[in-house]
């Protein structure tokens, strides 16, 4: 058996219409099942759905909503706009990399809407129709005003241009990366030997991109991953750096990571994490968002720590 949900794309606010769950059987058949199945909105402030199916606009937005007939379920997105409006949304980016925190308005039709970019740049506005001015704000940049034509729904994205020349970070650095005070885990404490670990870093700056090779220590290398750390630099100087972990590759193998170290005795410590700085061309510092993970050398997990707050810094 397989089940069809059937269901509008669009709804105006105020407007009702019913929602229907088929269910397909192996012999060619098809019921309608609608009665029997269990209705979910994953937004009622946008969308509401009844016991019966009966779905509700109740603001402008999207929402989904799902079907759920043994144990089977099916969903589906819907957009709650007024008829004739729209969706606009996009990416504000510099060059090719998105960014959050910018004040973003649209004036359409004699209204005016502002929201802020989140992370990776992206916003949206409903309701939006014909001639629309996009505004777009952030300290450090150009402001920019675009008019965009929007009578379906489109996506649009800004291009902001630095307001001033961000500091040059190139070249070798002292990288100090130091553990915080840790939250409870299932696997035991951090040793000392692994809580602050010191490595040189050469660092190689493409606009705003930076790629940070570390060195001076015996690194877990696969498919080219172990000692390299990316991310990017604003013209206010602060740098957002990723340490991807295991998981953030969709291998539960360990080694495939971002950082990982060979320690003396043989164990792993796999660094990872988001970290968050500030500084000029002598020194940088923030805070690393992330565990410490270390690892025996058959691969089992014996420690860990975890927290908001390790210390990132790097020195001339």
């Amino acid at each position: 058996m397989t089940t069809e949900l059937v269901a509008p794309s669009r709804i105006a606010p105020g407007e009702s219409q019913q929602l229907r769950l088929n269910a397909r059987w192996s012999d060619g058949t098809t019921t309608d099942v609608t009665a029997q199945t269990q209705w979910q909105t994953n937004n009622s402030r946008t969308l509401t759905v009844t016991a019966s199916g009966l779905a509700t606009g109740v603001a402008n937005g999207e929402a989904s909503v799902s079907g759920r007939y043994a144990g089977m379920s099916r969903a589906r997105s819907l957009l709650v706009l007024p008829t004739g409006t729209f969706r606009l949304r996009g990416q504000v980016k510099e060059v090719d990399v998105g960014l959050d925190g910018v004040s973003i308005s649209i004036e359409s039709a004699g209204v005016r809407q502002t929201n802020s970019t989140v992370f990776g740049g992206g916003y949206v506005f409903y309701g939006v129709a014909g001639r629309t001015a996009i505004e777009a704000r952030k300290d450090g940049y150009h402001p920019k005003v675009e008019q965009v034509d929007v009578m379906e729904d489109r996506t649009f994205d800004v291009q902001l241009a630095p307001a001033r020349a961000r500091s040059d970070f190139s070249g070798r650095w002292t990288l100090t990366i130091a553990a915080s005070a840790c939250r409870a885990t299932r696997f035991g404490p951090l040793p000392e030997e692994a809580k602050t670990r010191r490595y040189a870093a050469a660092v190689t700056q493409d606009g705003p991109h930076l790629r940070m090779m570390l060195a001076d220590a015996e690194f877990v290398i696969v498919g080219g991953r172990g000692n390299t750390i990316t991310g990017t630099t604003d013209p206010n100087d602060l740098m957002r750096l990723t340490i991807a972990g295991p998981s953030d590759y969709y291998y539960y193998y360990y080694r495939i990571a971002d950082l990982v170290e060979r320690l003396n005795d043989g164990r792993q410590l796999v660094i990872s994490g988001t970290v968050t700085a500030s500084g000029d061309s002598r020194r940088v510092a923030g805070t690393l968002g992330g565990s410490f993970l270390l690892k025996s050398s058959i691969g089992s997990n014996t420690a860990e720590c975890t927290a908001a707050d390790h210390r990132f810094e790097m020195v001339r």
